[in-house]
């Protein structure tokens, strides 16, 4: 099998400080930022691909026009190298609490061409479950407001339906129309607010009523819209691309609620002529759950090729859980992708894995709460940095005593050094509190203890402590 790991910005700055824990500079755009490909060689690395889903990427507009500028192999940032594959599909967890995916069929193909990706995938749904008698109701969070806000809604309606309130998009796909004319918005549009008496009544009527509401889509039977539009939209790219002359290969992606649901939809999209067939919706589920659907899937597949004599490529989404490997490899599956590996080496336990099968707690020293006093901030801060020297020490077989000795004398130096250099500067434009991100380069720039601060405090402490002189100028060196 073949692991991916989605791109989520995943980034370390190439030249950190480790000894201070300090970033080489506080302008990420100064920054030479290492991804996992560029920190191993292409025999070493331990993924065959990335996942790039287009909500990443538009996840902020300098990163879209880059992208789309460039390509995921040429880009100056994340400038994937050509060996390596990439999938790229619509990021169905991003807007699974909204009515509709916002993006439209042939919008997403010219998407993956743009992006120069190894293959694209089709745009589906997740199937949600809803354990309401009246299905599910879906409100655009714009409409929202001071005045009434999503808690007002009456527990009459939202004990019988599913509430999903979210931020629509300006304008729709135009597919929309076929399915809600009523929501098909422009986007010089306003959105006019909701008030209590849009959902106070008979529950029936109210659910009527918002049938036709611009500002609401509501849906008795919300499992079966969402698997029959993934369908749909399978069978819609498909034609699309076969009539293009798109350079990427194209994945089908499908949904369901149980391994019968599944194995209904793998029969259809091989029946449409796909040879790449993902299974999506599963990230989260429970591990026997998931065992069933993809050895349901995995035997639709085998039979299919059997009967075709003809090959099928086959992608597990989201698969996060270890112990369920052995299951999708016997199932046949081609490959799969998590960031779960990545996300557990700063979460949980038994997170730090070596060649052996012995694992281990990875420590980690935190900051304080945003929530602490300043007295309580600083005695947290220099605890944790303590804590850190031992280990430090303990790690390189250093007296401990020794080394939290040689702290504590630095420690002695730095602090008083801190309050009488800010009390000097305090008067300094270039310490204006208004530029903060300037007052910190400065302050660490200039201050001959700077690192050892960022070493020691939080971001956000530290940034308390450097603006505390200019901010108390009456108040002499002890307040800060």
């Amino acid at each position: 099998m073949r692991f991916y790991v989605p791109e989520w910005d995943d980034a370390v700055d190439a030249h950190y400080d480790f000894e201070h824990d300090e970033l080489s500079s506080l302008n990420r755009k100064e920054r030479n930022l290492d991804y996992i490909w560029d920190i191993f060689d292409r025999e070493t690395t331990p993924i065959d691909g990335v996942l790039i889903s287009r909500e990443q990427v538009e996840e902020t507009d300098r990163k879209a026009e880059r992208l789309a500028e460039y390509g995921v192999y040429d880009d100056p940032v994340l400038s994937v190298p050509d060996w390596l594959p990439t999938i790229s599909d619509c990021g169905a967890w991003g807007y699974k609490s909204l009515p509709f995916p916002p993006y439209g069929n042939k919008d997403m193909l010219d998407f993956y061409e743009t992006l120069e990706v190894s293959v694209g995938v089709t745009i589906d749904h997740l199937v949600l479950g809803s354990g309401k008698d009246k299905g599910r109701l879906y409100l655009d969070k714009r409409a929202f407001h001071e005045d009434f806000k999503k808690g007002d809604i009456p527990d009459s309606l939202s004990d019988v339906v599913d509430v999903m309130v979210d931020e629509w998009p300006e304008e729709w796909p135009d597919y929309v129309g076929e399915y809600e004319p009523s929501i098909r918005t422009e986007q010089t549009e306003n959105i006019t607010n909701f008030t209590a008496s849009d959902f106070h009544g008979d529950i029936d009527v109210v659910l009527r009523r918002l049938a036709e509401d611009r500002r609401a889509v509501y849906r008795e039977n919300d499992e079966k819209f969402r698997y029959e539009l993934t369908l749909h939209n399978a069978e819609e790219m498909y034609d699309l691309y076969q009539n293009g002359d798109y350079p990427f290969r194209l994945m089908v992606a499908i949904q369901g609620w149980d391994p019968k649901s599944y194995i209904k939809a793998a029969n259809k999209v091989l029946d449409l002529g796909y040879d790449y067939l993902g299974i999506g919706g599963v990230a989260g589920s429970p591990i026997h759950e998931v065992r069933k659907i993809v050895k349901g899937v995995g035997k639709t597949v085998k039979s299919f090729e059997r009967e075709n004599s003809t090959r099928v490529d086959s992608h597990v989404f989201g698969f996060a859980k270890t112990d369920g490997f052995e299951t999708i490899g016997r199932s046949g599956m081609t490959s799969f992708d998590s960031a779960s590996m990545l996300r557990s080496a700063w979460t949980g336990g038994d997170n730090y894995q070596l060649d052996s099968e012995e694992r281990y707690d990875a420590i980690r020293i935190r900051y304080p709460s945003n929530t602490d006093s300043l007295d309580e901030a600083i005695e947290k801060s220099l605890r944790g940095r303590e804590a850190l020297v031992a280990l430090r020490a303990y790690g390189s077989e250093y007296p401990l005593i020794e080394a939290i000795d040689k702290w504590h004398q630095k420690a002695e130096k730095v602090l008083p050094a801190a309050r009488e250099y800010l009390q000097e500067h305090r008067h300094d434009p270039r310490y204006d509190k208004s530029l903060l991100r300037e007052v910190e380069s400065a302050f660490r720039n200039d201050f001959e203890y700077g690192r050892e601060l960022q070493a020691s405090f939080s971001d956000r402490l530290r940034s308390r402590i450097v603006v505390a002189a200019p901010e108390r100028r009456s108040g002499g060196a002890d307040s800060v």
